[in-house]
């Protein structure tokens, strides 16, 4: 990493935990420039802390999707810049979520009252389960899939972003933003989320 932006090159963190959890380990590496968080629905200036791009749910966007949800998991989180937060901090959440870096805390209200605190930019469902992860993808895609950004992010969880956003979008943003080829940039990760960014 240091080598190639010593020569010039742009090296951007994509991933899908919020700003304030990828942050110090990019200052780590030595970068300065754009930091794609939330599966690409923001786009932070590492150097300055100035949000390049930031797209976030409505209330009533996050109301449908947790009334859904909040029926049949038990493993839900929501997720902006500086923060994520959720009902509950059981096992599922100590280490998939806390254990992982992710900056998490219990809400003393309901997450769909957490729209009036901070800007959501991310909504997460999970489960001990991948199967019922998997059912929980298909029924979003069939219900949402034309309104909502909907993934995979691994085996125990999926997420929803807002429409037109998501890690391949964020890239595109940036390459325009920079005048920078689809020819010259490279992509590479570990986990069914990169999909749309490869």
């Amino acid at each position: 990493v240091k080598a190639f932006t010593e020569n010039g090159g742009r090296f951007v963190i994509c991933t899908t935990r919020p700003y304030v959890g990828i942050a110090d380990i990019a200052r780590n590496l030595g970068l300065s420039n754009e930091i794609i968080s939330n599966q690409g629905a923001s786009i932070k200036n590492l150097s300055d802390g100035t949000d390049v791009f930031l797209e976030t749910f409505s209330k009533d966007q996050v109301k449908e999707i947790l009334n859904l949800f909040d029926k049949i998991s038990n493993h839900i989180f929501v997720s902006g810049n500086d923060e994520m937060k959720s009902k509950k901090d059981d096992l599922f959440m100590k280490i998939g979520i806390i254990n992982a870096g992710y900056p998490l805390t219990k809400t003393d209200t309901t997450l769909i009252d957490e729209c009036d605190n901070f800007d959501i930019a991310q909504i997460l469902v999970g489960s001990y389960f991948p199967p019922l992860v998997y059912l929980y993808y298909a029924l979003a895609k069939l219900l949402f899939g034309k309104k909502y950004e909907i993934g995979l992010c691994d085996r125990f969880l999926i997420n929803f972003v807002p429409k037109d956003t998501g890690k391949g979008k964020a890239i595109e943003r940036i390459a325009k933003l920079h005048s920078i080829d689809k020819s010259e940039i490279t992509a590479f990760g570990d986990s069914v989320s990169d999909y749309p960014m490869f």
